[in-house]
């Protein structure tokens, strides 16, 4: 009876490696298909290859903006103090960005020094409703260095 089901068991083993082998197979012959096709057709031509995709693409994203205007038309910039109309955007120039999230984690590590334990692996920007108004903050939270 043991001998019965160690053959049969035998033979489930040789049916699952007979299934995937075939799918390795394909598998790597269609990697190589798209290497080849990358590397030996688009790439050297890549522009031509490419610009019906890209100006279909821009037709399409185009169409449902009802936008006309062609890629090279000019829209000039009003760049005169009196076009920020900075009386009207005041919660925008209150809002603006001033702090570097680079330096400020550079700053807390500097200041955690002397706890080496002490990490600042990311610096978080939100914003918050302070005061009736929002506010841009950075956010940091301290965690334990297990280095």
């Amino acid at each position: 009876m043991i001998a019965i089901v160690q053959r049969r068991a035998g033979s489930t083993g040789r049916w699952l490696v007979a299934a995937i082998i075939p799918a390795a197979v394909c598998y790597i012959a269609v990697q190589g298909i798209a290497w080849y096709v990358s590397s030996f057709i688009v790439k050297p031509n890549e522009l031509v290859r490419e610009k019906p995709y890209i100006v279909f693409n821009t037709e399409l994203t185009a169409r449902p903006t009802d936008w006309t205007g062609s890629p090279g038309a000019s829209s000039p910039a009003e760049t005169t103090i009196e076009a920020a109309d900075p009386a009207n955007n005041q919660a925008t120039l209150r809002n603006i960005r001033l702090w570097d999230w680079r330096a400020l984690q550079d700053t807390l590590r500097q200041i955690q020094e002397i706890r080496t334990y002490y990490d600042f692996p990311d610096i978080d920007i939100d914003r918050y409703n302070i005061d009736g108004s929002t506010r841009e903050v950075m956010l940091a939270a301290r965690e334990l260095n297990v280095r």
